[in-house]
């Protein structure tokens, strides 16, 4: 699901996935911000009730 999210984000595509990390393409270095990630990652955990 956090994949997903990261790729239906306007600029941002995830190319490849491994145990513990997405490699993600972002047009902008602003759209690659960690902490962005962080949250991401905090609400997709929530959303799918892990």
């Amino acid at each position: 699901m956090f994949a997903n999210s990261i790729t239906l984000t306007p600029g941002t595509v995830s190319v490849d996935l491994g145990d513990d990390h997405i490699l993600v393409h972002a047009l902008l270095s602003e759209m690659s911000d960690p902490d962005d990630f962080a949250e991401m990652s905090e609400r997709s955990s929530w959303a799918v009730g892990q």
